[in-house]
């Protein structure tokens, strides 16, 4: 059950909605600061234009007053003069107070005589002949800018004003009049205020701000789209990751898998078919996908028939042919459900049961075997006390007959027959005896040596020539040395019995992994292959003379030092023992 990869996106696609992203907050802040840069300059400009209108006009009335005072203009001229610049639309009023902050004279005529200003505001703006300004607000919330200054008549001017006074009296209030001329007469500074309407210019800027703030809104929502879509595109890219991953984890499990997994559809159409089923089945995954299930695989196909999309996991065991060969396996076979709860094929797990089948086996064979141990160990006590009584009084014979006569020869063979009888009773009691090691650092080199040196004269009266080839530096590994030269000298024993005319005994130890292999080969007759699965059995010999208990103590021995022995033979060519020990330094 493979998923094919999605298709990958698009690089350029990927990085579109962070180009947008950027954009966006790029020209938002491009905007923001352009914005507020703007705003500043044209505040500076206006400030800056009105300030300079108002210098201009503070300027122009300090000369017309000037003039007046010289042609010695009636005040109803100087007033008329306030109230024609005052007429401008943008300038909200126009006052000369003294620095008490009382109007003396200004464009509307109500204002004369009332407070424009408390000192204390009028000392913290601080009038000199510098021209300056002020923003500020007047009661009734109406932004205002102020540009003002001091004014004061020169010594000269107000004699003259004094001497004429009674000229500029005419046609104004005697009072207004007096307070004008008293402060001009005094020397009094005054100060010359001029108020322009900041309306239209906040105006102007509010427009200016709601216009920014709409160019950043869009600006904001084309990179908060830009983020959603990037959130999206990183959502599907993760998406697709993760099935990727889960395609390759399943995958991945599927192939590592030790059991067959088939999948089919509800025709019984193979749509997979891993490769430990390939290896069970001795399919291919090209040749079963595709195919209906009842073809290519009968016994399987049975387990499924009368199944419903309701029913529940079915196991039972099925036979599989494969070329020649019949294999067992257990199957269970389960429906496959979508989410909504609609079937859309069958999954199968198979499982070879001929390993289990060979582990049952062995497990049967041992429990014989321990029986059979117990058996010989109570027949070999029975039987090893009359044999030493039976021996004692054959060489109790032996020495009363004369040397030579029928007697004494009797008794040798009596004597020869109870040694070969105490042998077999021996192997008895060694077969039936518990397995209890005595693990020390062993030579590899050294423990081979030592077999070889007791089957050395067998080898030469044979003309068997040895070859051993062994790592070096030399192995040292935890044996019990005395089982482990019991089980080569029985090997060794039984090359040299299976070449009787000669040939090679070959000894060959390696490192495979983590295990030592001991290779023990020989070029004799060889062992028919209907004899193989019998070779360890006790009793079990293909010699004319023997026990048949040697393989089966070989065998013992090395299970107990928790290894493994195969034998592989080619009648005709010779015989190899495989022995492998889990390696102990």
């Amino acid at each position: 059950m493979y998923m094919s990869s999605l298709k990958k996106m698009p690089r350029w696609l990927t990085l579109f909605p962070w180009f947008v992203m950027v954009c966006a907050l790029l020209f938002s802040a491009g905007i923001v600061v352009f914005g507020l840069h703007n705003a500043k300059r044209e505040s500076d400009f206006t400030s800056q234009l009105t300030l300079e209108k108002g210098a201009a006009l503070i300027s122009a009335l300090e000369g017309a007053l000037r003039t007046g005072m010289g042609y010695h203009w009636s005040d109803e001229v100087l007033s008329d003069l306030l109230n024609k610049v005052g007429e401008q639309p943008d300038i909200v009023s126009l006052v000369i107070t003294n620095r008490n902050g009382t109007v003396l004279m200004a464009a509307d005529t109500k204002l004369i005589g009332t407070s424009f200003l408390s000192p204390e505001v009028l000392a913290e703006l601080d009038p000199t002949r510098q021209v300056k300004w002020n923003a500020t607000e007047l009661p009734d919330g109406m932004p205002v800018f102020q540009v003002y200054k001091q004014f004061s008549v020169p010594q000269g001017e107000r004699r003259r004003h004094g001497g004429g006074h009674r000229m500029m009296r005419r046609g104004l209030d005697g009072d207004s009049c007096g307070m004008l001329e008293a402060s001009i007469a005094e020397g009094t500074s005054l100060v010359i205020f001029v108020e322009y309407d900041l309306t239209p210019l906040e105006e102007a800027q509010a427009a200016d701000e709601k216009h920014m703030a709409v160019m950043f809104g869009i600006l904001v929502f084309v990179g908060l789209v830009g983020c959603i879509t990037l959130f999206l595109i990183q959502s599907y890219r993760r998406s697709r990751k993760l099935v990727q991953e889960t395609t390759a984890f399943s995958s991945e499990i599927l192939r590592t898998l030790p059991v067959g997994i088939i999948s089919t559809d509800m025709d019984d159409r193979i749509t997979s078919i891993n490769p430990a089923a390939q290896d069970i089945t001795g399919l291919t995954r090209t040749a079963a996908t595709g195919r209906g299930l009842h073809d290519l695989l009968p016994g399987v196909w049975a387990v499924l028939e009368g199944r419903t999309a309701q029913d529940a996991a079915r196991e039972q065991e099925a036979w599989c042919t494969v070329g020649e060969r019949r294999v067992p396996l257990a199957i269970s076979a389960s429906h496959i459900v979508t989410e909504e709860g609609e079937a859309i094929g069958t999954a199968l797990i198979m499982r070879d049961l001929g390993e289990i089948r060979r582990l049952q086996s062995e497990l049967r064979r041992r429990d014989r075997l321990v029986a059979l141990g117990n058996m010989a160990a109570g027949i070999a006590h029975e039987v090893r006390n009359p044999l030493s009584a039976i021996k004692g009084l054959a060489r109790f014979f032996m020495e009363a007959s004369p040397e030579g006569s029928d007697e004494s020869r009797m008794a040798d063979i009596m004597t020869r027959e109870v040694l070969r009888l105490d042998k077999v009773v021996g192997d008895l009691l060694d077969f039936a005896r518990p397995d209890v090691l005595n693990l020390t650092d062993v030579g590899l080199n050294e423990l081979v040596e030592r077999a070889r040196d007791m089957v050395r004269s067998d080898m030469d009266a044979r003309k068997i020539r040895f070859e051993a080839e062994l790592p070096e530096p030399p192995l040292s590994v935890r044996l019990d040395r005395d089982r482990m030269t019991q089980v080569l000298l029985n090997l060794f024993l039984n090359a040299v019995q299976a070449m009787p005319d000669g040939g090679r005994l070959m000894v060959r130890a390696r490192m495979e992994g983590t295990e030592l292999a001991l290779d023990v080969a020989d070029t004799g007759c060889g062992i028919a292959p209907e004899r193989l699965a019998d070779i360890f059995s006790p009793y079990f010999t293909t010699k004319a003379s023997g026990t048949g208990l040697g393989l089966s103590i070989v065998h013992k021995i090395v299970e107990a030092h928790d290894g493994t022995i195969e034998v592989a033979s080619t009648p005709g060519e010779g015989t190899v023992f495989k022995l492998r020990f889990p390696f102990v330094a």
